[in-house]
């Protein structure tokens, strides 16, 4: 269609516009990333495979952009939240949104081979790769029965544990996991060692008031180091009454 354009004053025409046709653009489209979300805590790794080292500890919850995809869709390329670079998640650990099938099929990079040369005199020995997991132990639950959040106390419990790694300081966070009976009855938090220093063993987390279902929940445990290595222990119960 063609338009010609007149000012207009009340009773009065302005002259037209020597311009036949003119063009109104729309909003532009918008594009939504591929996204993909952590339904549990898990490594980012350089490679599509648990023989590549992890590079990065996420959290459950997590959403991360995807920008690639491995040849069978099993490993997902993606943005780390913590820097600029990219890592490899597993796709068996949440759930992918958006067209991430329309996203380029990215090589695997090729697996680090270690060569054993012999050293020089007077030439430090290099530190080994740490590939081990942080240990966990000695993890109390108390009370094992509490009172619902508004009827009565105690209504909180106290989460404990020993965590070691087998370099100093090398455990990064300790993470715990609640599950209840209901639906919506879950939680999580950290763990904080005794005075904020990761060197020591002791952890501790107060947990509550818990405002959730009545009955038997239960606490897993996950500790991550520095490397990115995770373990996990448990699950542990503890017992949900309201007395009205």
């Amino acid at each position: 269609n063609y338009w010609r354009v007149k000012a207009y004053v009340p009773d009065v025409n302005g002259p037209a516009s020597p311009a036949w046709h003119f063009c109104i653009t729309g909003p532009a489209a918008v594009s939504s990333s591929p996204t993909f979300t952590l339904l549990k805590n898990a490594n980012c790794r350089l490679g599509p495979g648990t023989a590549y080292d992890s590079v990065d500890a996420l959290l459950r919850g997590a959403s991360l952009n995807i920008e690639g995809r491995n040849a069978d869709n099993s490993w997902f390329w993606v943005k780390k939240p913590s820097s600029s670079g990219r890592c490899w998640i597993s796709a068996s650990v949440g759930t992918a949104s958006g067209n991430w099938q329309a996203l380029q099929v990215v090589n695997a990079p090729t697996l680090a081979t270690v060569v054993s040369t012999p050293m020089l005199p007077g030439t430090a020995t290099p530190t080994p790769a740490d590939f081990t997991p942080p240990a966990i132990s000695n993890v109390a639950i108390s009370p094992a029965s509490i009172m619902q959040n508004g009827c009565g106390s105690p209504n909180t419990l106290t989460i404990t544990a020993t965590v070691t790694d087998n370099i100093p300081s090398g455990v990064a966070n300790v993470i715990y996991e609640l599950s209840g009976p209901g639906p919506m009855d879950s939680g999580d938090g950290y763990l904080i060692p005794d005075g904020g220093d990761y060197s020591q063993s002791s952890f501790q987390a107060t947990v509550g008031p818990i405002a959730g279902s009545t009955g038997f929940w239960s606490v897993t445990i996950q500790a991550v180091d520095i490397n990115g290595n995770a373990s996990q222990a448990g699950p542990w119960t503890f017992q949900v009454v309201c007395i009205q």
